[in-house]
């Protein structure tokens, strides 16, 4: 029986780097809360850049339908069903630098580490097998790495040529397509959870790379542009004057294998003095 679509309310938190897609040409992954149980959830496939009215900024609230993937195990897999019924809610600002209105979202959904988010948490309902949840890490010892990448294949490239197509053809609202580069380099970033485990994931956050691209461009100096990411992760977003969560979400089906989970966000906030490291709930 297929599942049925509902309206709701979601927090937009963090984004993905999109990626070529045989359906939908391209396509972005989301990571929102639903504000009806504070519960995170991963929605995909978003048609982010090729289609007109459904932009959001992080930290937007937005209504829509959604329903439940198909043939994806993951318990909070979903798809937006009708974005012609999208709407923009509200929009939470940081309003001060503890991120006050914010952070109530992120600590009330964390886990306390990283292996009670790969073991599973328990919430009011039973036992749930999360695949995205914020996770309180520590200032020290974080790395970031970077390994090549190569450009577009020819098929990579056939889809995104499908992209232009759907976002050049939409009879309403045609967008002019700006093809999608590729991510010459993909970052991993090597971190401490509050238990003193070490771990080492890829950075998808869209954030990052922009970044990258934006330094690059403007600079034409790719060193330059690695340096600045670095320097934005390792100095700036795990400065010890911050408090640091990073959004930890499974990058495939078989989210059970632990080597399948990536960075998608990061939460910083000035760090309250007053306040203990962490506190869940």
């Amino acid at each position: 029986m297929n599942a049925s679509p509902k309206t709701e309310q979601l927090l937009m938190i963090v984004k993905a780097y999109p990626n070529p897609s045989e359906k939908y040409g391209e396509t972005v992954c989301t990571g929102a809360i639903r504000l009806r149980d504070n519960t995170w959830l991963r929605l995909y496939p978003y048609p982010f850049r090729v289609k007109s009215g459904y932009q959001f900024r992080k930290w937007d609230i937005v209504e829509l339908p959604i329903v439940r993937s198909k043939g994806d195990p993951r318990p909070d897999s979903y798809r937006p069903y009708d974005l012609m019924q999208y709407t923009l809610i509200d929009h939470i600002n940081s309003a001060d630098e503890y991120w006050s209105p914010r952070m109530p979202y992120i600590r009330s959904t964390a886990v306390a580490s990283v292996k009670e988010l790969l073991d599973g948490a328990l919430i009011s309902n039973g036992t749930w097998e999360p695949s995205i949840l914020p996770v309180p890490v520590s200032s020290d010892g974080v790395k970031v790495t970077w390994e090549k990448k190569s450009e577009w294949s020819p098929k990579q490239e056939a889809k995104l040529e499908k992209a232009r197509q759907i976002a050049e053809g939409d009879l309403f609202n045609p967008i002019k397509y700006k093809k999608l580069k590729p991510k010459p380099y993909l970052f991993r970033l090597s971190f401490r959870d509050l238990t003193g485990e070490v771990y080492k994931y890829p950075i998808l956050d869209w954030e990052i790379y922009q970044l990258y691209f934006n330094v690059r461009d403007k600079a034409q100096n790719d060193a330059e542009a690695l340096e600045k990411v670095r320097y934005k992760i390792e100095e700036q977003i795990f400065s010890p004057d911050r408090e640091v969560f990073i959004i930890l979400g499974s990058i495939h089906q078989k989210y059970r294998k632990r080597n399948l989970f990536a960075v998608d966000g990061f939460i910083w906030p000035k760090r309250r003095l007053d306040v203990p490291l962490f506190q869940g709930g």
